[in-house]
């Protein structure tokens, strides 16, 4: 077998008999993004079928996830002590993304207001773009978070006091259809 490596910029081709290796698939970040999620790091899986390799990109450091937490007790026990765990580490994120996301809506919408009227005075600056960019795109998913809590409360609201077989509860099912 003879391997032949020739580099062309960021491109890797390993010559190996008939067979060639091309490695051009890569990852991307600017320093904003390095400086918002320091711990992402990328690894590239195996191609399976295809010519290219996928990538999984980690936004996030690995977090001790609350399933993994080590538990005493019978083997009865345990699993229902770690769902515990699970539970109420999903309640914490729940109340630091979701609780009150009304006056965080309020809030950031008035930072967006003021940022474009920050930016009507100096239109040139780049950090007050970059700013209004990322209020916009944050009020947008706090809208898109506060419309889904509503639906749910919709449906959790028409399930609750209505009686399955009435004239109203089919009704409200035409309306919500329409």
């Amino acid at each position: 077998m003879a391997y032949d490596v020739s580099l062309i910029g960021l491109i890797s081709r390993i010559y190996i008999e008939d067979r060639v290796w091309s490695k051009i698939d890569r990852a991307l970040a600017n320093p904003s993004w390095l400086a918002k999620f320091p711990a992402t790091s990328a690894n590239f899986l195996p191609p399976g079928i295809s010519d290219h390799s996928p990538i999984l990109v980690t936004i996030f450091e690995d977090k001790h996830e609350a399933w993994m937490e080590q538990v005493n007790g019978s083997l009865m026990f345990k699993p229902f002590a770690k769902l515990k765990n699970v539970q109420n580490k999903l309640l914490l994120m729940h109340k630091e993304s979701f609780t009150d996301i009304s006056s965080r809506i309020k809030t950031c919408k008035d930072n967006l207001h003021l940022c474009q009227q920050q930016i009507q005075e100096d239109i040139h600056s780049s950090t007050l773009l970059d700013q209004e960019r990322i209020l916009l795109a944050t009020y947008m998913k706090l809208k898109q978070a506060e419309g889904n809590i509503l639906k749910q409360k919709e449906k959790i609201a028409n399930i609750s006091y209505n009686d399955l077989s009435s004239k109203y509860f089919y009704a409200r099912i035409h309306d919500r259809k329409q």
